[in-house]
């Protein structure tokens, strides 16, 4: 008996990033955007994806590509229909595209120089050929990223002019703990080190705002993240796996 299995990420999920590599203020607001990704199996073979994504903040003073890329074989075919709702020389415009290839899934979700908060993109994605297996496990132990869809997916941001790119394995890690609230944190001593993309299962996240850090409005971000003296991996204290819900 064939058997149907969906894999996904939790409804409405926020993914919030912080554009500078060794450098941040820790608001996780320098883009940010809802996220839901389903995928589809019979028989432990992937058939369709759906994805819907909705801009919902943008405050860094540069600008960026937001990407969502799935990792395939070569050999696997697809075709897919992407639909963006953006905005354009300040008026809003419904993108259509429709495409077909094979191997991985790179495609652009949002341009930061036309944004607006609640553009939304939509990807719907048929497997025509080539065996594709669910994913098992997770790249990342924190909580809110524990999905093991990100052992496949990316949503990666590149800076547009210098090409540089934040994915979603850019830990920060010469930060000093105390400091993440305390502003603009500059490159020291390493005692902590924290994801510079944050994946929130909740539905009611909202981002600090631009002269507030993460800290302010959750406090046990801080404590969560802990202390580590191995540069670029996560310490987490699981005491505090809710640091999310204010």
């Amino acid at each position: 008996m064939e058997e149907l299995e969906e894999v996904e990420l939790p409804a409405d999920s926020y993914i919030g990033y912080e554009d500078r590599d060794r450098i941040g203020d820790f608001d996780y607001n320098d883009f940010g955007m809802r996220a839901t990704i389903s995928e589809t199996y019979l028989d432990d073979e992937l058939q369709t994806i759906d994805m819907e994504f909705t801009s919902r903040v943008h405050r860094a003073g540069d600008s960026h590509d937001i990407h969502i890329e799935r990792m395939l074989d070569n050999a696997v075919e697809w075709e897919l229909t992407l639909t963006r709702n953006h905005t354009a020389g300040g008026n809003e415009k419904v993108e259509v595209t429709d495409e077909v290839g094979s191997g991985t899934l790179d495609v652009v979700l949002f341009d930061t120089d036309n944004f607006t908060q609640g553009n939304t993109a939509t990807l719907s994605v048929e497997i025509t050929s080539g065996s594709v297996s669910p994913p098992t496990t997770s790249p990342r132990p924190d909580v809110a990223a524990d999905n093991a869809l990100f052992e496949v997916y990316d949503p990666y941001m590149q800076n547009k002019s210098q090409g540089t790119t934040i994915d979603l394995g850019t830990i920060q890690d010469d930060v000093v703990q105390s400091e993440i609230g305390g502003g603009t944190v500059e490159g020291t001593w390493n005692e902590s080190d924290v994801p510079n993309i944050i994946v929130v299962p909740d539905t009611e996240f909202n981002p600090p705002d631009e002269q507030e850090t993460i800290t302010g409005p959750y406090p046990d971000f801080n404590n969560y993240y802990g202390s580590d003296s191995t540069e670029d991996t996560l310490s987490l204290d699981s005491t505090y796996d809710d640091w999310f819900t204010p």
